[in-house]
């Protein structure tokens, strides 16, 4: 089940890289992949063990529900793998499905009420539905145990990674070509994501409030503008920021490693996250991070990270300020982020995932 390839976010980056690799790692299996964008149709056309499916509906609940268990049953599936959290309540295929977080429980006023009162209501049917639960963190499925009731035994934790070309270091010629497409300053801090609440946009535009007088550095926020904006973005205007604070919006993949590399510190202060694909990124880039202490994100970071309280923007003025007031630190810091995004890698965890469809499915069979 394939709906989420086309998204921009995170999911849609982690659902095409890892059908990437686990395509090319297994090829003892015969894959039907169901898709609902028809862009998608022939991506994996050069596989003999490969069948793709356009399958539409009116909306994602019709699509999840009824169209794709029609499909499954016409294509006698072994297996349904959802790479989001759903899977078809009434089929019976066994199914897997990923957790890809839990902040609708841990911070639900970052979304909007009824969408958490949907998800409080589903979500929970659909992992006693699973005969497995990727999740992609351990404070993830943790939280479910905890806020949900969820069945620990359920779940397997298999992290998202950055993509390779993050770890490559790119050349003179490509990071002047994308400083002047993208108009960048000399100096920049960096925060990627979507301009939502979730991101905690406000309270790092208060911190960095508290330090733009102090540093030469501008602040660079890159993505796109999500519900509730405006009083994320309140600060610029109340705290003058208008001229140190530059919003070059969606940046492509294809752009994003240089750009990690160009930024002096990465500074990322969610209020929660899961396993964030955007932080390993960065990491992988090579790109000193401030990150938040909340979530799955220690995990991520190890030591390599100064971890900040993201509710206390002082606290998140004080990472950047440490971070730096010592290059000899800040290099550290560099060095400490790549040698940490070591322990994540795209072909990992589709090897980690396929290890867990084939406890589920036949040794060989049709997923």
């Amino acid at each position: 089940m394939l709906r989420t390839m086309d998204e921009k976010q995170g999911i849609g980056v982690y659902s095409q890289n890892l059908m990437d690799h686990m395509l090319r790692l297994d090829q003892g299996n015969e894959y039907v992949l169901i898709y609902r964008n028809p862009d998608f149709l022939g991506r994996y056309a050069h596989y003999d063990h490969v069948s793709e499916r356009l399958v539409t509906a009116a909306n994602k609940l019709l699509w999840d529900q009824v169209k794709v268990p029609l499909q499954a049953r016409r294509d006698k599936l072994d297996l349904i793998f959802h790479t989001k959290f759903t899977v078809p309540l009434l089929s019976g295929v066994p199914s897997v499905m990923v957790l890809h977080g839990s902040a609708w429980y841990v911070d639900p006023a970052s979304y909007k009420p009824l969408d958490v009162r949907y998800i409080k209501t589903v979500l929970p049917m659909y992992i006693r539905k699973s005969a497995k639960v990727i999740s992609v963190s351990d404070r993830a499925w943790k939280d479910m145990v905890e806020f949900a009731g969820a069945d620990a035994a359920k779940f397997q934790t298999v992290y998202n990674a950055p993509d390779d070309r993050f770890f490559e270091i790119q050349d003179e010629k490509t990071l002047r070509e994308v400083k002047q497409k993208y108009d960048l300053p000399d100096r920049f801090l960096l925060n990627v994501g979507s301009l939502s609440t979730a991101k905690n946009v406000k309270n790092l535009l208060l911190a960095y409030a508290q330090v733009k007088d102090e540093i030469p550095h501008k602040l660079l926020i890159a993505g796109r503008l999500r519900v509730g904006h405006s009083e994320e973005l309140a600060p610029v205007e109340t705290h003058n920021l208008r001229d140190h604070v530059l919003f070059p919006g969606w940046v492509s993949q294809e752009d994003m490693p240089a750009l990690l590399q160009l930024a002096d510190l990465f500074v990322f202060p969610s209020w929660y996250e899961s396993c964030s694909v955007a932080l390993l990124e960065a990491m992988a880039s090579g790109c000193a991070v401030v990150t938040s202490n909340t979530g799955g994100t220690p995990e991520l970071t190890g030591d390599a990270a100064i971890l900040v309280d993201p509710t206390r923007p002082e606290d998140i003025a004080n990472g950047v300020r440490m971070a730096l007031s010592d290059d000899n630190l800040l290099q550290r810091m560099r060095d400490g982020s790549r040698e940490q995004s070591l322990r994540f890698g795209w072909e990992k965890c589709a090897r980690e995932t396929l290890a867990v469809l084939h406890s589920v499915g036949p040794g060989s069979g049709k997923h």
